[in-house]
């Protein structure tokens, strides 16, 4: 399912560069597969690169929130 797959493809394991990275893999495999990809396959990838990107601005918000934090109390 589309959580198990965003889950392996956010490890550091297979995406050691991060989640950005877990996403390119998932665009180059639905780009690669094509029209041999079948829709239910291809509507589970749609939605585990939805998860990480979701994931993704999740990590960017926090990461901006402890910036600006750090900036203020200067």
């Amino acid at each position: 399912d589309a959580q198990t797959v965003a889950r392996i493809m956010a490890s550091k394991k297979v995406s050691p560069k991060g989640i950005g990275s877990g996403i390119r893999m998932i665009q180059y495999f639905l780009n690669r597969a094509g029209k041999g990809l079948s829709a239910t396959r291809k509507k589970e990838l749609e939605k585990a690169k939805q998860i990480l990107q979701e994931r993704m601005r999740k990590q960017k918000q926090t990461t901006q929130k402890k910036v600006s934090g750090t900036l203020r109390s200067r």
